[in-house]
């Protein structure tokens, strides 16, 4: 039969040849046939029930504070309830400080500038004043990052020897900066700008970021040979396994790594640790590997639980046909979540930590081998940053360079809990970047 009288044929007459010409009609039978005997009117209302009430009534129900959920309904005062569960944190880290002020013996006396105990960790935590908002709030950053800080090195290590806490005061007026005169009693503080107000600053406010975070990693490598050099943020708020985690996929999975089943040294092969990535960015995309790992759910809760249906609800139905179903169930489940909150079940135990390749962005909290940072240090010297270029974006594209292996760590293992910018210091109400999920 020719095309011009193929399209001449009336419709239902066409839709017929079309159906023998390509065996459709003999495929929609046989379909028709299985379904007929298998899809029973019980396993219809099992899986209409199923679908119903979780989709429309249990995750809107229980997902609707959940931020990066797809249920997530935005609240008229969202910023409200941040800058609350921020007074919170605030209130509990301003009365350790005070518990630590009145100890007239405490294990948090500081040390001396030139302390070269070896140590594990040297953290320098950079900060600025965050005081000259619209608002006239006082977030207490810093403070609460500190303090967490020094409550978990003191259950990480009772001798303290092994942590060693830098405060670097980068403001261009330090004596402004009173969160930093709070916490000098028990922890060592270098200022960037000795005078009360520093003459000849730099305009550009990227090649000014860039120069602060230069100043604090050289301290940093001169207080202490520590085996790592931590660079914070001080509104990178660290977990509660915080310590734990580093110690444990350090020794396991970054500086051993495992190559056709044999343990490799991997020590002089890797740059930096990523410690932090936005939560808003960890959710499924389009990509390949976020593709497959949706499909990897399916394939693995959908025979688990199809065979528990045709087993112990259905035993007239097919697995075959409850394990697609439900396979699929799975999978739109788990994305309606969202991976950034299934992600936080990891926190649970530091053998649930994984490494994947780090990201080009974001610094608020980032890890050196001792020998890194040195190279580190001296290439940031050697380069300007600019708002193209920023500091950020240099640090991640170093490792690249010298062919080493730059890694993120899953989750995160501190929190962003920054509405204030130190740049800006505008308030949330002007512009805010609400990184954090509610807690």
């Amino acid at each position: 039969m020719n095309i011009r009288r193929l399209f001449n044929l009336p419709l239902c007459r066409w839709v017929t040849v079309c159906a023998r010409r390509f065996k459709i009609r003999k495929f929609c039978t046989k379909m028709y046939k299985y379904f007929k005997n298998y899809l029973n009117f019980k396993m219809v209302c099992h899986m209409s029930l199923l679908y119903a009430v979780t989709f429309f009534f249990i995750l809107p129900h229980l997902c609707r504070n959940m931020r990066f959920s797809r249920y997530y309904s935005k609240p008229s005062n969202e910023t409200d309830i941040l800058l609350k569960q921020n007074d919170l944190r605030a209130h509990d880290a301003v009365k350790y400080s005070n518990y630590l002020r009145l100890q007239s013996q405490n294990s948090f006396q500081k040390s001396s500038h030139n302390d070269k105990v070896q140590r594990e960790f040297t953290i320098a935590v950079i900060t600025q004043s965050r005081d000259n908002n619209k608002r006239h709030y006082r977030p207490y950053y810093l403070t609460q990052v500190v303090n967490q800080l020094l409550k978990l090195s003191k259950s990480f290590t009772k001798s303290q020897k092994s942590v060693k806490i830098l405060i670097c005061n980068v403001d261009s007026n330090p004596r402004l900066h009173s969160e930093v005169l709070s916490l000098v009693n028990y922890t060592t503080v270098v200022e960037r700008y000795k005078k009360n107000r520093a003459s000849g600053l730099v305009q550009d406010e990227y090649e000014k970021e860039k120069q602060d975070y230069l100043f604090c990693l050289q301290n940093a490598l001169s207080l202490s040979q520590s085996r790592y050099i931590i660079m914070l943020q001080d509104d990178a708020f660290p977990e509660n396994n915080f310590f734990e985690a580093l110690k444990y996929i350090l020794k396991y999975q970054v500086e051993t790594r495992w190559n056709r089943g044999e343990q490799m040294d991997n020590s002089q092969k890797w740059m930096l640790l990523k410690l932090y990535y936005p939560e808003k960015w960890q959710g499924y995309s389009k990509s390949l590997f976020d593709v497959l790992e949706l499909i990897a759910v399916g394939l693995i809760f959908g025979p688990v639980l199809g065979s528990g249906y045709a087993l112990f609800l259905n035993k007239n139905t097919s697995m075959w046909l409850a394990t697609i179903i439900l396979g699929i169930y799975s999978v739109i489940f788990v994305h309606g979540i969202g991976r950034p909150h299934w992600r936080e079940l990891r926190h649970f135990s530091k053998y649930l930590y994984q490494l994947e390749p780090s990201h080009g962005c974001c610094t608020p909290g980032t890890l050196f081998p001792f020998p890194m940072a040195k190279r580190m240090a001296r290439y940031l010297e050697s380069i300007s940053c600019n708002k193209t270029v920023p500091v950020d974006l240099v640090i991640s594209q170093y490792p690249i360079k010298l062919g080493l292996e730059a890694y993120g760590i899953i989750p995160n293992v501190v929190r962003h809990i920054g509405m204030i910018s130190s740049l800006k210091k505008t308030a949330s109400s002007d512009k805010v970047s609400l990184m954090g999920m509610f807690n």
